[in-house]
């Protein structure tokens, strides 16, 4: 999501009566719009969006901030808003948080010999960028028959509708090749990561995609894909169309009411994990009919 996406959904959220509370004393979450994008001194600036918050408004200091939600559009924001000890401990909507080990893939690696020539494997692998992963491909399949591994493309929307599997790799949380790759019925490839897929609480990512290839794999792609059964493939995509809608903003889908879902979800673990009261239905925020479907993560496929 771009800041002017941002800051359309944000308009969206003000505009949504359901979701808003007539007072501070009802609210379960309050949302510090904070605009950011891929800036310089990006800490500093939630550190100084925080401590205005705190300052000025006190309803952050009756929860440390618990119950403040901060949506950050920049691609290392969540691991931002993670390391600053003031919002560590708010709600994010970010693309990218490694529970407070954000810095295990921001330190520079150790490099040896020339920077031109091949790298180790396990030196691919600890890359801050994609975890790796772009770099591994690139490495070992940019020349394998079947496969096209390229800088750029002039063919780019025909070669995402043409295959069967995509690469979506991260970048520095999941991208949006993951959503073109949904939108094209191409089965997505994700490689192993200490981070989710989105929405994966509701999302039967395992019955979607190629879930949680181990990166040590990546350069036997074309034997393992080989290996993998035509019906398999077929019922992947029927799921990448039935659950398309869920990653899609309005008026195409329903990402927002998924997303306020989510957030709700985890208010609610936070209020309850610091013994507050919580009395919101979050299922209620999903449109009606989809609760059941979403909550049922088997795909049983399409009749």
């Amino acid at each position: 999501m771009t800041v002017y996406e941002y800051r359309d959904s944000t308009r969206a959220l003000l505009a949504d009566a359901p979701s808003l509370a007539r007072s501070p004393a009802e609210a379960a979450l309050f949302l510090v719009p904070a605009f950011a994008t891929n800036m310089e001194a990006l800490r500093e600036y939630y550190s100084h969006a925080q401590r205005h918050v705190a300052t000025h408004h006190p309803w952050w200091t009756a929860s440390g901030g618990a119950n403040h939600l901060w949506w950050s559009t920049a691609d290392g924001g969540g691991c931002e808003l993670n390391q600053l000890r003031e919002t560590r401990h708010s709600v994010a909507v970010a693309h990218y948080i490694k529970a407070n080990r954000s810095g295990g893939y921001r330190r520079t690696n150790e490099r040896c010999g020339v920077a031109s020539k091949d790298r180790t494997d396990d030196d691919l692998g600890r890359e801050a960028y994609s975890e790796g992963v772009r770099q591994l491909v690139w490495k070992h399949l940019r020349k394998a028959d079947g496969f096209k591994v390229v800088a750029r493309s002039p063919s780019y929307e025909d070669d995402w509708a043409d295959a069967r599997v995509c690469l979506a790799p991260l970048g520095i949380g999941w991208g949006i090749r993951l959503l073109w790759s949904v939108l094209a019925g191409c089965v997505p490839l994700l490689a192993s990561s200490e981070v989710s897929p989105w929405f994966d609480r509701v999302l039967p990512w395992e019955g979607m995609a190629l879930l949680g290839v181990d990166q040590r794999e990546l350069p036997r792609l074309p034997a393992l894909l080989a290996r993998l059964p035509e019906e398999t493939l077929v019922q992947k995509q029927k799921a990448l169309w039935h659950y398309r809608r869920t990653l899609l903003w309005p008026p195409a889908g329903i990402a927002y009411n998924v997303t306020l879902r989510e957030i709700c979800v985890r208010a609610e673990g936070l209020a309850r994990g610091r013994g507050a009261r919580w009395k919101w239905d979050c299922d209620a925020l999903l449109p009606a009919g989809l609760t059941q479907s979403l909550h049922s993560k088997r795909w049983k496929g399409s009749k």
